[in-house]
Parts: C-alpha cells; sequence; structure tokens
C-alpha cells in the first residue's frame, strides 16, 4: 500500500475516532495523490477535520493548502445549506401525511461528532407509490425541478442549494438480473419503520435490522456493479457500532447467505477492523458468526479496489463502463447460464443496460441491433488501436471487468 493510501485510511480513522493521528507523508507527489484520493471518494472535508486535529494542515505543500481549506469550506457550508432546506421539505412531507423513510446520507451522517463533514451527493427516500403525486407537488412548490420522467426512481433537484432528492418505490431495481433479488428482505420495511428525531426533527427511517442489511446490500450492489469507495465502509462500521445492540446479526447474515453477500461482508468488517478501528465488540456481533468464516478472511484484494474505485466506482470512465462485464457474470452465475451466457450478453447487451450510452433506443427498441453493432465497430477499433493508456478505453473496460470478475469469484459471489 502506498503512503498515501495509508494516510488516507489514518485520518478516516482520526475523523471517525476523534483523535490525533501521524503524518507520514513527506514528498509533494504524496500530499497530491492524498489529494486526488479525497476528492475522488468525497471524503475530503473529512480528511481535512482529522489533518486540523492532529496538527499535520501546516504541513500541506503551500500549493494544495488553499485548495484544500477552500473547497472543504465549500463543501461542508453547502452541506449545511442542503441539511437546512432537507428537513424543511421533509416537516412539509410529514405534514402532508405522507409516510417517507430516510435512508443512508442523513442517517449516517447524524452518527459523525462533525456531521457535515461527510457529505452527502443526494437523499435517498423511500415512500409508497400512491403518496408520490403528493410528494411531487411539494418538492415543486419548494423550488425542485424533476430531473426526467423516470417513474421507477424519479429524482429531483433544487438548483440554489444543490440538494437533490432520489425517491424509491423499491430499494433495488427489480429487473435486474443481478441484483432485482435484493429487494426481498425489504417488502416490509415501511411497515416496520422506526422514527428518530436529527435537529429537533422527526424522520421516518428503517428498523436498526432492515437499516443495516441495506446498507451493506447497497454496497453490495454497487460492488457488482463498478465498486465502492471508503466512506460507504466508515458508514457501515460506525452505524453497526452505534446500533450493534439493536440488530438481529444472525438474521443479517441468512439474508446475505442467500445472495452470496456474506463473505463479502466479513471482509469489509475485517478492513474496517484493521485500518478503521472497528470493533466486533461494539457493534455486538456474535463472535461464533465471525469465526465461521476464519478461513475466507482475506480482505487485502477487496480493500485495493474500493481505494481505486472511488466514490460508487466512478474514478474513471472505463471503470463504470466495466461493470457490463461484471453484471452479466454475476447475473449469469446466478440464472446459472455459465460462462457462455455472460459472454453473449456481454456482447449483446439488453435494450435497457444500453439506453444510457445509446439515448435513441429510449424512443425506439427495434433500433438495438443497430446500437450492438455500432458499439462493436468502437470496441474493435479501440482494441485494434491498441488504446492500453486511454483511461476511457475498451481494453482498460475489458481489463478491468475481468480483474474484477476474479475479485467475486474470490469472495464466492461467483462460483469459479
Amino acid at each position: 500500500m502506498k503512503n498515501s493510501e495509508q494516510q488516507l485510511l489514518n485520518n478516516l480513522y482520526g475523523f471517525m475516532k476523534q483523535r490525533p493521528v501521524s503524518c507520514i507523508l513527506e514528498q509533494e507527489r504524496e500530499w497530491e495523490e492524498l489529494l486526488s484520493m479525497s476528492f475522488a471518494h468525497k471524503i475530503l472535508p473529512m480528511i481535512y477535520d482529522s489533518m486540523g486535529k492532529s496538527d499535520m494542515l501546516a504541513s500541506i505543500p503551500l500549493k494544495y493548502q488553499a485548495i484544500w481549506r477552500s473547497a472543504t469550506w465549500s463543501d461542508v457550508a453547502q452541506q449545511v445549506r442542503k441539511t437546512e432546506l432537507f428537513l424543511d421539505v421533509y416537516r412539509q412531507v410529514q405534514k402532508a401525511g405522507i409516510k417517507c423513510l430516510v435512508l443512508k446520507g442523513m442517517i449516517c451522517r447524524d452518527l459523525y461528532v462533525n456531521p457535515d463533514a461527510r457529505i452527502s451527493g443526494d437523499e435517498d427516500l423511500y415512500i409508497r407509490k400512491e403518496d408520490y403525486r403528493a410528494f411531487h407537488k411539494i418538492c415543486e412548490e419548494n423550488g425542485f425541478c424533476n430531473l426526467g420522467n423516470s417513474e421507477v426512481e424519479p429524482a429531483f433537484f433544487h438548483e440554489e442549494s444543490g440538494l437533490k432528492l432520489e425517491v424509491h418505490f423499491e430499494l433495488f431495481n427489480g429487473q435486474s438480473e443481478s441484483c432485482g433479488d435484493l429487494n426481498k428482505p425489504f417488502e416490509h420495511s415501511l411497515d416496520h419503520a422506526i422514527e428518530i428525531e436529527i435537529q429537533k426533527t422527526k424522520l421516518w427511517t428503517m428498523n436498526e435490522t432492515d437499516h443495516m442489511l441495506y446498507l451493506i446490500l447497497h454496497s453490495f450492489k454497487h460492488f457488482i456493479h463498478s465498486g465502492f469507495g471508503v466512506r460507504q465502509v466508515c458508514d457501515i462500521i460506525t452505524y453497526a457500532e452505534h446500533y450493534g445492540d439493536k440488530i438481529e446479526w444472525k438474521y443479517i447474515f441468512r439474508e446475505l447467505c442467500k445472495v452470496k453477500a456474506d463473505i463479502f461482508l466479513v471482509n469489509l468488517f475485517d478492513i474496517g477492523k484493521e485500518y478503521l478501528g472497528f470493533s466486533y465488540g461494539k457493534a455486538k456481533l456474535p463472535r461464533k458468526l465471525i469465526e465461521n468464516y476464519a478461513d475466507e478472511i482475506d480482505s487485502g484484494a477487496l480493500l485495493k479496489d474500493l481505494l481505486a474505485a472511488g466514490v460508487y466506482g466512478s474514478s474513471s470512465a472505463s471503470r463504470v463502463h466495466s461493470s457490463l462485464i461484471t453484471l452479466n457474470a454475476v447475473a449469469s452465475s446466478r440464472q446459472k447460464r455459465g460462462i457462455q451466457g455472460s459472454i453473449r450478453r456481454t456482447i449483446f447487451p439488453v435494450s435497457k443496460e444500453m439506453e444510457s450510452i445509446y439515448p435513441y433506443l429510449k424512443h425506439n427498441r427495434l433500433l438495438l441491433p443497430a446500437a450492438w453493432l455500432q458499439r462493436i465497430l468502437k470496441y474493435g477499433k479501440e482494441l485494434a488501436d491498441n488504446k492500453v493508456g486511454s483511461r476511457n478505453s475498451a481494453w482498460e473496460s475489458i481489463s478491468i471487468g475481468n480483474q474484477r470478475i476474479e475479485l467475486m469469484k474470490k469472495y464466492k459471489i461467483i462460483a469459479k
């Protein structure tokens, strides 16, 4: 592991535990790498907060000090505005009688000593479909614009504050062969919801066991897509320690076993224990549960992947595009189509998997064969040109996809 990566993890530990950490960076290049990773993982204010408590700020090379300081202050100030607006809108939603569950961001942020340093790109909300019309009206009255007309996962954006609301009627895409079955444990989550209070506002959210399982499976979904970053690990272990005595861990592991995500979780927890101060005892994790996986714990490869991934696997276009390979491999494994089925689906994806790249398919799915041909010719040209150094090349996408398939085999998500 590079010094900059170790420093990133050290400072995340310092932020979560509010403890000073030592500086192990000496070269300017290492500081540049730390800054770049902090941006990629959307954790720059968390790292800056930790460095401030460790008297490390003066060690930052002068050319980066102003960038780090201004970016942090901007992120935190914007997060404060987003939070204020969100809570105001949520109170209106509550007054309208809409049962709206808040997921992830707002709930996880509140567990940190400095919540506004844990920034959110958006806020995720879970409502019943019959409440959507009333919810839509409240958003419009508060100056939000509707981002498209998606009836599956509608989203609203408030331009002045930058707040984005993502609305879910189901937590995972039910039509997806790779993760559609992740919805099953949450069929009654709205009925089993609990209320918590954040900044004098009562919010509906999932009960502790459901929310823990959702945080894990949400990261798992991104893992089989194009990856996820260290911020999600911080959220999961922080939530586990805070609510451990209320979490039904045996139930969670049973559900994870059904979708082959149990080994993934124990290795994620191992990263938390080794680098971020995670305590199995504080999380009230039964010792026998972890001991059952002693032979499956080898978290180095998972750590390397998530450090390279950036927030939700978006560190490069090549990594994002590689998801077509990994998703089809996971779907083929679950559907028992074998490797040939995976290859066929990768070469000839279904229309929904192609729409983001070839928008004309949204209007006319009969053009799918033309999109296949266009895609094959594009990839063929890039491979012929051997653009190995290109960050967005087909060559790199295939390489990343194949590496990540091997990683999923290692953690038994895909059969070897």
